[in-house]
Order: C-alpha cells, then structure tokens, then sequence
C-alpha cells in the first residue's frame, strides 16, 4: 500500500462511531484499531473490501 491508500483505510474506519484511533503500517500491512464499543469482524472486513482490499 502507499500513503494515500493508508489515508483511504485510516479516514473510512476514523468514520466509524466505534473506533477512537487508527494506525496503518506500511511496512507490515497492519491496521491497528482503538475501540470504543465492540466492532464485529464482518463490519471490519467490510470496510476492507469496500475500499478495493483484501484481509489477510
């Protein structure tokens, strides 16, 4: 992934009610999430695919 691509995940689960923080790492493909409230698998996984991605 590149910077932008970071921004597109980081800003469409900083949307979302349940989650406080984000963090992308480039480097590992990871997105780290700070819940505020439980977030199901299936919701992340979704926001993932609606953005042109896979989960790994």
């Amino acid at each position: 992934m590149c910077e932008k691509c970071s921004n597109r995940v980081k800003n469409a689960f900083e949307a979302l009610d349940e989650v406080d923080s984000v963090s992308v790492s480039l480097e590992d493909g990871n997105v780290s999430l700070e819940l505020n409230k439980e977030l199901s698998d299936a919701k992340i996984k979704s926001v993932i695919e609606d953005l042109g991605y896979e989960m790994k």
